[in-house]
């Protein structure tokens, strides 16, 4: 049996030694959103100007919202699909080693699994870009098992996990 020191040595007291394989496959990045989805992002990220007239700044009713697909002015449906398939590329890929956290190929045929994976993803770049960890710990702990637990109940999702679910494609 090994006995580890109690207190734990300082941190500078620890030989220096490389990461293993596995924490460098864990830092693989969250993909971004790109083209007018990220402009979209900053423009909502910033604050209104209190002092602007009525016909100054920005007016998000007018330009979507990044987080509603529904919303989202026509020619941006292509910069969203290429994230979201992105966006599900990575979660199969980190979490996806649960079957039951698959997200199923045929996702782009069912609007709700779109808007669905549009907010989770939109949440996930707000909190992993906010100023402290909370956001963050919230998506981690909440947003994230809460999307899984909804996937794994939607009868839609979980039969479509099945290979022939769409003869048509």
């Amino acid at each position: 049996m090994t006995t580890v020191p109690w207190p734990p040595p300082p941190a500078e007291d620890l030989p220096d030694a490389p990461p293993p394989a596995s924490f460098l496959a864990a830092a693989r990045p969250f993909p971004e959103p790109g083209g007018y989805l990220l402009a979209l992002f900053a423009l909502w990220q910033d604050e209104p100007d209190p002092e602007a007239g009525p016909d100054q700044g920005l007016d998000r009713a007018m330009i979507g919202a990044p987080f509603d697909p529904a919303g989202l002015p026509e020619d941006t449906r292509p910069d969203l699909h290429r994230w979201l398939r992105q966006v599900v590329n990575h979660l199969n890929w980190a979490y996806g080693r649960d079957p039951a956290h698959t997200i199923a190929a045929c996702w782009d045929r069912h609007p709700h699994l779109v808007t669905m994976l549009t907010v989770l993803a939109a949440a996930r770049l707000e909190a992993f870009t906010a100023t402290s960890a909370t956001p963050a710990t919230t998506w981690t702990l909440v947003t994230l098992p809460a999307f899984y637990r909804e996937l794994d109940t939607e009868p839609l999702a979980r039969r479509c996990r099945h290979p022939n679910a769409h003869p048509d494609a």
